[in-house]
């Protein structure tokens, strides 16, 4: 397995704000893909990129999750999903979603993982030949 990106998430619901918060800092919008509905509702996914080439990725659900305060972590992308799921649960990682498989959509799969700390990982597999 090969990780081909290691960078930080903000699952957040005040998008905009939090938009406004990284361009702010230099950041700007790199990325806007279309989220297929799922569990979540549609969630909104929005990946920021700095002139360095650092980038965070946004996110906002539309339903189905409670949050209190602002959720970050950590979005792994790896050629080999099966693999990297496997790393993970080795470290002692654990499925964070109450969904029991991976989300997927016409362009990735990923699942979010919880270590015993409270560390989450977004595990993340993009589909290459997707339209």
């Amino acid at each position: 397995m090969k990780i081909t990106s290691f960078n930080p998430f903000v699952a957040t619901t005040k998008l905009d704000d939090t938009v406004k918060l990284y361009e702010d800092l230099g950041f700007k919008v790199k990325h806007r893909p279309v989220m297929e509905e799922n569990d979540f509702g549609k969630v909104e996914w929005i990946v920021m990129e700095n002139e360095d080439g650092f980038r965070i990725d946004l996110a906002t659900p539309s339903r189905g999750v409670n949050l209190e305060r602002d959720v970050t972590g950590m979005r792994m992308n790896v050629d080999d999903f099966d693999e990297g799921e496997k790393f993970l649960t080795s470290k002692g990682f654990k499925m964070a979603s109450k969904q029991p498989k991976p989300y997927e959509t016409s362009s990735c799969k990923c699942v979010a993982f919880r270590s015993e700390t409270g560390v989450i990982i977004l595990l993340v597999k993009h589909k290459k030949d997707h339209e």
